[in-house]
């Protein structure tokens, strides 16, 4: 992505999105103190409202203990269909355990029958078990179905003698209060009864229908005898609402006066179109200005960019020009930073170049003198093995003095060690030059690997060390070099049993994996310090412990080790951990390539 374009897209999200914030903050603040300010509206509605049927329950109640105690009494019979009829009771009747009907007093319907209406009377059941439990206690039941299927209430209260008064309410009252609350467009007031079935609300076929609405989350509430505010999701209004709600004590009834909470979001989002056009005249101010600042800011930038690009193809002349449209500080002293930058690595190449030209020539001649003098010093050196060999053995006559005889041992020994390091030098500059060619042949790799374990036993191994193999029947054979991959093996070995104490122990094991050759020597000599595992294999490095000084060598057989694994296109990979023990690695492809290779390194 361009600096431009992110310049661009950053100081319009900056210049913007506080506006744009800023917008919805005061919308939702203005959403909050609408819904607050309704709420307890609607709170304060929903009380007045249970007050008010709590004030009629009062009064139905007095009107049915006054009618039952006349209908109970012996004295002259009035008429209480007038007051009845005004508090909405249909009749009110004493009737025996059975229902059979004792004394009646219509108001705006009649039993007809000398029984109480049999289904009604078994659906009052509990009602009168409560009543019974209670003598001369009022006890009113929630919403039924009468003889005709009407939606009606029914208060109950047991006499002396057995008897009980029953008496049957309509709900016209608490749906005409309910009828009188209407609002917006959908505010509305609803009734329901203890168990959650509606008394009164706008819908008439739900009214009918007694509905039971106790699932809704307000409903609820107002059965567990709760009062408050909440919102909540209205099947009838399809709609979420918010509503404030409230208990009548006497009954239990639920009141509830909800109001669609979009008439609320309607009303908030004035604030939101100021809102919009404040943000909208902010991003056009904030595009043209972002675009001419950004353009400002990348364009030197986007040169020295093309110039370091220039420069890395090779062309060490260019330089970024001054800018004579820009006058700012900070762009100018980067471009004079960057131009002095360019003239320093310029400078620095040159002087590079000079000397990897003169490291080459002088590692090439380091080389051609050690194979020249190495050449030099095993003539004479193996007359001197020579020689000491048959003064040792007393080829030319008889040595009296023994002491003779030992020095000529030591001198052959100590030239035969000689030779060995010279060997390693040869053998090492002659890797370095690259002159080094392989004769590759396909090879049995277990009689090699074995000749070189008894060549290292023999010479290397010290007494009490002991040696595993583990190497599968039927390997295919190796594609190597038979003097070089003989010269890797035997050279490892005798590092491990070199630095394995008398009771340590060394394991080689060959196996295939990936189409490779893996053979891996591992023993639990002294190992190497951490420190030194990464140059470890570099000429002439060794290891700067004390177990490690007390070794002859000059710390050339790993670095021919690894050269000549990876002249043969395989990897050498060394773990230890000092006083542990080293595992070493090698991995060799199986693939012929050619019967002769000469590859430098």
């Amino acid at each position: 992505m361009r600096l431009c374009a992110i310049l661009f897209v950053v100081m319009i999200m900056v210049s913007t999105v506080p506006v744009a914030l800023l917008a919805v903050w005061e919308q939702q603040q203005s959403l909050d103190r609408e819904v607050a300010s309704v709420s307890e509206k609607h709170l304060l509605v929903a009380r007045n409202l249970t007050t008010a049927l709590d004030r009629y329950i009062r009064d139905a109640q007095s009107v049915f203990l006054a009618t039952g105690n006349h209908l109970s009494g012996d004295g002259k019979q009035f008429d209480f269909h007038e007051v009845l009829s005004t508090m909405g009771f249909r009749h009110v009747c004493v009737v025996d355990a059975e229902g059979y009907i004792q004394r009646l007093q219509c108001a705006a319907d009649c039993v007809k029958t000398v029984q109480f209406p049999a289904a009604v009377f078994h659906s009052l059941a509990s009602v009168r078990a409560q009543a019974q439990a209670s003598p001369g206690m009022l006890i009113m039941s929630d919403l039924l179905r009468n003889q005709a299927g009407q939606p009606s209430l029914y208060m109950v209260r047991a006499n002396a003698g057995g008897l009980m008064t029953i008496g049957e309410l309509d709900t016209e009252y608490p749906q005409k209060i309910q009828k009188s609350i209407s609002f917006g467009r959908g505010g509305h007031a609803a009734i329901v009864d203890s168990t959650g079935r509606i008394i009164a609300h706008p819908l008439d076929d739900w009214v009918a229908e007694m509905k039971d609405i106790s699932g809704l989350s307000v409903v609820r509430k107002m059965i567990q005898g709760e009062t408050g505010v909440i919102q909540f999701f209205s099947p009838a209004a399809k709609a979420q609402m918010v509503a404030g709600y409230n208990v009548v004590p006497r009954t239990g009834w639920g009141v509830m006066i909800p109001q669609p909470y979009q008439e609320l979001v309607d009303k908030s989002n004035g604030l939101r179109l100021v809102g919009v056009a404040i943000a909208a005249v902010g991003i056009v101010i904030a595009i043209a200005i972002s675009w001419w600042l950004s353009g400002m800011l990348a364009r030197p930038l986007s040169n020295i960019a093309d110039i370091a690009m220039r420069v890395a193809d090779g062309d060490m002349t260019l330089r970024v020009p001054d800018s004579r449209r820009l006058h700012l500080r900070e762009t100018r002293d980067l471009t004079h930073a960057f131009n002095h930058m360019l003239e320093r690595i310029d400078s620095a190449n040159t002087a590079l170049e000079v000397a990897s030209r003169q490291a080459l020539a002088a590692n090439r001649s380091k080389s051609e003198f050690l194979a020249n003098m190495s050449h030099e010093l095993r003539t004479p050196l193996n007359a001197v093995i020579g020689f000491s060999d048959m003064i040792r053995h007393q080829r030319l006559g008889a040595i009296d003095n023994a002491v003779y005889v030992q020095y000529a041992t030591d001198i052959q020994l100590s030239s035969q060690h000689l030779l060995e390091l010279i060997n390693d030098i040869l053998d090492l500059s002659v890797v370095e030059q690259g002159k080094l060619i392989l004769h590759k042949e396909l090879l049995a790799i277990e009689p090699v690997i074995q000749e070189c374990i008894k060549l290292a036993i023999e010479s290397k191994f010290q007494n009490g060390a002991a040696f595993l193999t583990d190497i599968p029947e039927n390997l295919p054979p190796l594609f190597v070099d038979r003097r070089a991959f003989k010269q890797v093996v035997l050279n490892l070995l005798s590092n491990s049993a070199k630095f394995t104490p008398r009771d340590g122990q060394v394991t080689l094991s060959v196996a295939l994996l990936n189409g490779c050759h893996v053979i891996s020597i591992r023993d639990t000599g002294i190992g190497i310090p951490k420190n030194k595992l990464a140059t470890i294999t570099n000429p002439f490095v060794r290891s700067e412990t004390n177990s490690y000084k007390t070794q002859q060598g000059t710390g050339l057989g790993l670095a021919i080790v690894k050269s000549l694994v990876e002249l043969h296109g395989g990897t050498l990979v060394l773990e230890s951990d000092q006083d542990r023990g080293t595992v070493v690695t090698v991995t060799l492809p199986m693939g012929r390539v050619g019967s002769q290779s000469s590859l430098p390194i």
